[in-house]
């Protein structure tokens, strides 16, 4: 759910301004994939008899609803919620032909996850203690400047500077290193 309020000044002032609040929440069950091509029916077939491979290469594989996969990372759940206040002054010049923007957003975000690992990863994940219970969060302040100049009725020159915002996120664990010949080894055997 996202929900905003904006207040804004009559843009035919000499001072503009605008100012506001955002509050966004939201909660969703994920999963990271990759599974094996064609297996669908098959990982329905062993994770209903409760098949498990165990000291064969195929022990790595893990049932999930797209087929047998190499990883398989469930987010249960993913709770999100990003609280921010913004606002934004113009002065406008020489008949509003050049106007100055001034602007800024002051955020607070927070994320939690329980997070699963499975397949060939799940070890390597665990290792780095990507699995379990994880929460990340951010707090900041984004600034925004803006010139711009109308020269003709037809022509309008402009330049922005802004640091850009997106709400973050967990990332998947890294890939296994590799040796020389693209071998997967331990992170410790380097």
């Amino acid at each position: 759910r996202a929900y905003e309020l904006r207040l804004v000044s009559p843009s035919s002032d000499r001072w503009v301004w605008l100012a506001g609040a955002y509050l966004y929440k939201y909660k969703v069950n994920a999963s990271l994939n990759t599974p094996v091509a064609n297996t669908g029916s098959l990982a329905e077939i062993l994770d209903a008899l409760n098949i498990h491979f165990e000291g064969n290469p195929l022990d790595n594989l893990v049932p999930s609803p797209d087929g047998l996969s190499v990883i398989y990372i469930l987010y249960e759940p993913i709770e999100a919620e990003e609280k921010s206040v913004f606002g934004e002054l113009t002065r406008k010049y020489f008949d509003g032909r050049l106007a100055l923007t001034l602007g800024g957003r002051l955020y607070r975000e927070e994320l939690s996850a329980f997070v699963v690992t499975n397949g060939a990863t799940a070890a390597y994940g665990d290792l780095l203690d990507y699995s379990g219970n994880k929460t990340m969060s951010a707090r900041g302040f984004n600034p925004k400047a803006s010139l711009v100049f109308q020269w003709t009725p037809d022509t309008l020159v402009y330049t922005t500077a802004a640091r850009g915002f997106q709400f973050g996120g967990l990332n998947a664990p890294a890939p296994l290193p590799t040796d020389d010949q693209g071998k997967k080894q331990p992170a410790a055997a380097k």
